[in-house]
């Protein structure tokens, strides 16, 4: 009996011990799991918040284990390492730990999306938003060398967070003049604020409502979640607001985007009121008038005023010269107005506004200008009969910054009476033979104001590697756009010529011949060679000379072709080319001291082109070829990289803040009158439209790509805009979350008028 309890306590014992190795075995590893807030990040940006430290309790070694990421959420989530997973890191002494840090790259496989499977959420959502709102457990759990477990079940090493949504907003929102009848403009000067303890991603919803009917709201389905609460006041940035105001994402009654689209916000009273959304679109701020504008106005703009002929006025004249002039409407824009001026034939006594309200018929004479608020009448145009009256009218309008002008931007109706009068002809000398005596008798013989006609033919292009470089610094997340404006310097040497190999036919554009002055001397102590008078070198002039300057002799629009003609035109100066010697102020030969000289150039009235720096010589009676000229196009290469600037990521060695293998596109929403079909490598048979995509390509070297010829901006018009957007990779070890950025260039670039600063005779 003693025997057989002897062997049943040694066979007890035994198991007893078996046993208790497998316990002491199957939980020999102790997890301690760390997490630090913030816990609204991207998934990626999440494992850089982990630490796990791992503790061999055992007597044995812990050889060749692994780890396994499990998370669980109380809404349904689960996300957790592949059962095929196994990372052999584990090597732990008895009695040590060892410590894996996210931020060091230690668990970057073990938040590898292709390494764990997704319950309840997406892969691409969690690692570009986040995870959604819930409570959670992070875990980890170890296995040996053969797959099995050797520390505990959940809870033990696991870590719990929340992920709170955002509970309430409160909306400050102010905007500012000017008050611009292009919606798009809004985005610039609308201030918003938002305020709120919470963090997270959320959208914003558009209110705009006008006493005339006028109603605009962000589409219900827009919800780009493009801003980021932080628990701080945050100032909503005009690049983050410009989405709401694109018409893509907005809805209208009482006018159609298509007529806003066109012809701009109608006159009226009008205010913007935003709240903001959360998750699945439910609004967290407060309804209006909590989050509402001040009420502004957007006035239509007064007409033209007619200033030269005086309304009833009746002129007297020896040739069929009058110069029709008018005011610059306050508020318009003087670089993109277009005015016609329009006059028609009166019968007697026939009223002139009557005249015009029933015109049918093409009026008797037609023009159109811009930016410039004169135009010759000339020998050229339609004659005038003696003793008729006229009525004249101009009409100012602006397509491009869709400005609103009372009386659709008629003037209004002026009239005069044409009386011509022989005017004194030009003395010619004329032999007459009386008595077989020769004599030299002087006869007037019936003449016109001197006339001269100029001709050519306009090409653009651009300055290709001669372009100055911008450079922009575009994070993928959350970036500020840094425009270094370097110091722009033409392209063409004083007095060199500018090849037309590779230039395209400028058709459509509006140019001038206008009277400019050069100086060839010292000023101030520097030499000046040939260059355009400044201000004080013409004051030194006599009055009739000065007041010639920048004159405005003739107007045109170059065809399709790019040719032009400035056929006839009044040319009052026969003194071209040198015409004062050793000119100084008060014989202040200190200041300055020089030839002046008088000549034509070519004026290109267009914000994207330079001026031709050509010389013209025309003096009365010529007839000029110019032939083919250059106008270069105002461009400039930029250089755009993209980097890291936000979370933790752009201080790990080795990454230094750059991204390579990121697709950057370069596009404009729309593209302006009058810009280059083939601005950087946009195709040219690609009919404009929305979304055009100027240029594009991947970033590579140091995180870096350059656009080429690109055109500089109209600083009048704030829809002249290139965009970036910078897309998350394809293929690659990391996930970026794709960005939009409207990339605007400096204003003080558009100052040069000439392809070069200063030419010789």
């Amino acid at each position: 009996m003693c025997t057989h309890f002897k062997k049943f306590r040694t066979i007890l014992f035994s198991y007893l011990l078996i046993s208790f190795n497998l316990i002491a075995f199957g939980q020999s590893v102790n997890i301690n799991t760390t997490l630090t807030p913030p816990y609204n990040i991207p998934f990626d940006n999440l494992k850089e918040q982990t630490s796990v430290t791992v503790t061999n309790t055992s007597r044995n070694n812990v050889n060749s284990g692994s780890l396994q990421l499990y998370i669980e959420g109380d809404n349904g989530i689960i996300i957790q390492s592949k059962s095929t997973f196994f990372d052999p890191v584990l090597d732990v002494a008895p009695g040590t730990s060892v410590t894996f840090n996210g931020i060091s790259g230690d668990l970057d496989n073990l938040f590898n999306a292709n390494n764990l499977t997704f319950t309840g959420v997406t892969s691409t959502t969690v690692y570009s938003s986040g995870l959604p709102v819930g409570n959670y457990s992070l875990c980890f759990r170890a296995l040996d060398s053969d797959g099995g477990p050797i520390s505990a079940d959940p809870p033990s090493g696991c870590s719990m967070f929340s992920i709170q949504g955002i509970s309430h907003v409160n909306v400050v929102t102010q905007v500012t003049p000017p008050y611009s009848t292009d919606l798009t403009n809004y985005s610039n000067n609308t201030l918003v604020m938002l305020q709120s303890t919470d963090s997270g991603d959320v959208s914003l919803f558009l209110d705009i409502n006008g006493d005339n009917g006028v109603h605009l709201q962000t589409k219900e389905s827009y919800l780009p979640y493009n801003i980021v609460l932080e628990g701080t006041p945050l100032n909503v940035s005009a690049f983050d607001l410009a989405p709401y105001f694109d018409f893509q994402n907005m809805v209208s009654s009482g006018v159609s985007i298509t007529e806003i689209q066109q012809n701009g916000l109608p006159p009226g009273q009008y205010q913007i009121c935003i709240r903001v959304r959360g998750d699945n679109g439910e609004f967290v701020s407060d309804e209006e008038p909590a989050g509402c504008s001040n009420m502004f106005s957007i006035n239509a703009i007064e007409p033209p005023q007619l200033i030269n002929p005086i309304c009833g006025d009746e002129i007297n004249s020896g040739s069929n010269n009058i110069v029709f002039s008018w005011t610059t409407p306050a508020g318009a824009s003087p670089a993109t107005t277009e005015y016609t001026l329009k006059i028609i034939e009166l019968f007697p006594n026939q009223d002139p506004n009557q005249a015009f309200l029933s015109a049918t018929t093409p009026p008797f004479y037609e023009k159109s200008v811009f930016s410039q608020t004169s135009i010759l009448y000339g020998p050229t145009d339609p004659l005038l009969e003696d003793g008729k009256s006229y009525a004249w009218q101009v009409i100012a309008k602006d397509d491009e910054l869709k400005t609103s002008f009372q009386n659709d931007g008629r003037s209004e109706v002026c009239w005069f009476t044409w009386k011509s009068q022989e005017q004194p002809g030009i003395p010619v000398l004329v032999t007459a033979v009386k008595e077989n005596k020769p004599t030299a008798t002087f006869t007037i013989v019936p003449g016109f104001m001197p006339q001269s006609t100029v001709k050519g033919k306009l090409l653009y292009k651009f300055k290709g590697d001669n372009n100055p470089v911008r450079k922009v610094k575009s994070g993928v997340e959350n970036s500020n756009v840094k425009v270094y404006n370097p110091n722009v310097k033409p392209n063409a040497p004083p007095g060199a010529s500018v090849s037309v190999e590779g230039a395209k036919p400028l058709p459509g554009v509006s140019v001038s011949l206008v009277v400019t002055y050069l100086f060839n001397g010292t000023y101030e102590g520097s030499k000046q060679n040939f260059s355009p008078a400044n201000q004080y070198q013409i004051g030194a002039l006599m009055s009739e000379n000065a007041k010639a300057s920048d004159q405005v002799l003739a107007t045109t629009i170059t065809q399709a072709d790019g040719s032009f003609v400035f056929d006839h035109f009044i040319n009052p100066y026969e003194d071209y080319g040198k015409f004062l010697q050793s000119v100084s102020p008060n014989g202040d030969v200190l200041k300055f001291n020089g030839d002046m000289y008088r000549v034509l150039r070519l004026k290109v009235n267009n914000q994207y082109y330079l001026s031709p720096d050509i010389n013209i010589i025309a003096n009365p009676w010529d007839e000029k070829d110019l032939g083919e000229i250059v106008s270069y196009v105002k461009s400039y290469n930029l250089e755009v990289t993209t980097q890291w600037i936000k979370g933790l990521m752009d201080v790990k060695e080795g990454y230094q803040g750059k991204i390579n293998n990121v697709k950057v596109q370069l596009y404009r929403n729309t593209a302006p009158n009058h810009v280059p079909a083939d601005e950087g490598n946009r195709n040219a048979n690609v009919r404009p439209g929305s979304n055009i995509v100027i240029a594009s390509g991947t970033t590579a070297g140091e995180g870096s790509i350059l656009f080429k010829n690109l055109v500089q901006h109209n600083p009048n018009d704030k829809a002249d805009r290139y965009r970036l957007k910078a897309e998350e990779p394809e293929i690659g070890e990391n996930t970026y979350k794709s960005k939009n950025k409207i990339y605007t260039d400096h204003k003080g670039t558009t100052s040069f008028p000439y392809n070069s600063e200063q030419t010789a005779i």
